[in-house]
């Protein structure tokens, strides 16, 4: 059972964060794609600067626009990542993680 009655995409996780008691219901999203989306949350940059701007597949990969395909090489599906090295919320948050244990 999803608590948010999404029916298709699967979220054992936030499902179990909603029955434990933490429910996710005030997050504005910046773009209604989700790359741009995912891009402006992981870095905290508002939708003016995030590097995605928009669901970029890999032509490079191969043939990414057979279906098919994917099944025999799920290399083949995804869009673009984040550069190497950009900063990220959980960049920030391992840092702390780091800092806490040394002490």
């Amino acid at each position: 059972m999803d608590y948010y009655g999404q029916t298709k995409i699967e979220k054992p996780n936030i499902n179990r964060l909603a029955a434990e008691g933490m429910i996710f219901t005030q997050y504005y999203s910046v773009c209604t794609v989700s790359d741009p989306a995912r891009c402006t949350l992981l870095t905290s940059l508002h939708n003016g600067k995030p590097q995605v701007r928009s669901n970029d597949p890999m032509p490079e990969r191969g043939d990414i626009q057979n279906y098919l395909a994917m099944f025999v090489d799920p290399a083949l599906e995804g869009n673009r990542p984040l550069k190497a090295g950009m900063f990220t919320v959980g960049t920030m948050l391992k840092s702390r993680v780091l800092k806490f244990l040394m002490i």
